[in-house]
């Protein structure tokens, strides 16, 4: 027998027993049982054209951890993947046109969108990003924030229209990990939050499953102060 059909034999069994408590198990149940709701995007893309994936790290946060090309490279295949866009702009080829373009750094997000040929940029701001709490602490404990924006490179700003730093997007932190000091460890952990906050900035922009019913509602962090 199933742990499924044991368990509705259980909530059955409850349910006949009557009083309060079996009232309340049976509706706990019932509800952690259910399919959990779909959550919707926070915004769809208007057209499946080009798009751009422009990571932003104004205060060179990251220093030379992989985590700008592995986190453009992570949300283009998820892009796609989620049938989002079927067309995404490479890392290697933005990083191209950056060489090749005196002053790159002063043009606007819309003015590389363009001359690179894309038709929407989704612009991602690193915000915060550590490897542990304190440099002097041996155990690991990374931390991830971005914010994000869509532009379109003719219209300008189309999502978020309200919040000027763009939507903060679900943080990535890692809790406490023990692992060895040397920077190959220190790489494999800063692509892992990469990917992570990959899959955190994608899920904005299609409907995903949500969190099991009975447990706590997922967060809208673009309302925290």
């Amino acid at each position: 027998m199933t742990v499924v059909k044991k368990t509705l034999l259980v909530v059955l069994w409850l349910g006949m027993m009557g009083g309060a408590g079996g009232c309340a198990v049976f509706a706990w149940l019932a509800a952690t049982l259910s399919p959990p709701d779909p959550v919707p995007a926070k915004y769809v893309f208007p057209r499946q054209e080009t798009v751009l994936v422009l990571v932003d790290d104004p205060v060179d946060i990251v220093g030379a951890l992989p985590v700008k090309y592995e986190l453009t490279g992570r949300i283009n295949k998820e892009l796609e993947a989620n049938e989002i866009t079927e067309h995404t702009i490479s890392y290697k080829r933005l990083m191209d046109l950056a060489a090749a373009t005196p002053n790159f750094n002063r043009l606007s997000t819309a003015e590389i969108g363009k001359k690179i040929g894309a038709d929407i940029v989704l612009y991602v701001k690193i915000d915060d990003f550590s490897l542990r709490d304190n440099p002097m602490n041996p155990i690991w404990r990374g931390k991830f924030k971005t914010s994000v924006r869509v532009v379109d490179v003719e219209e300008g700003r189309l999502w978020p229209k309200d919040l000027v730093g763009g939507y903060p997007v679900q943080e990535v932190d890692t809790k406490p990990i023990e692992g060895d000091n040397s920077s190959r460890f220190e790489i494999k952990l800063a692509k892992s939050m990469a990917y992570e906050m990959a899959n955190n900035i994608v899920s904005l922009f299609y409907e995903h499953p949500g969190s099991p019913h009975g447990s706590l509602p997922e967060k809208d962090v673009s309302s925290e102060p």
